[in-house]
């Protein structure tokens, strides 16, 4: 369980740690236009990140594998690919 709920506003520095990087990633991808969707202020300038857009990001992020010893298929990448 997290401590944040769904809508909450994390700043760049509580984003970053919930992601597992820098603050100076964050402020590259936003430059860039990658990483998580975020918010302005309007009155402040203040980068806001939606903590359940965070939480989908890392989500998306993340890919299950299987071991050497226990593969989660038998099948290999390029038949995937090709739908077999």
């Amino acid at each position: 369980m997290s401590e944040f709920s769904p809508d909450d506003l994390l700043d760049s520095h509580q984003a970053a740690r919930f992601l597992g990087y820098k603050t100076p990633t964050l402020k590259r991808w936003r430059f860039k236009g990658r990483g998580p969707a975020w918010v302005k202020d309007k009155t402040n300038g203040e980068v806001r990140y939606i903590f359940r857009v965070l939480e989908e990001f890392k989500a998306n992020r993340m890919v299950l594998v299987g071991t050497k010893d226990q593969p989660l298929s038998k099948q290999s990448p390029e038949a995937k690919r090709a739908g077999k």
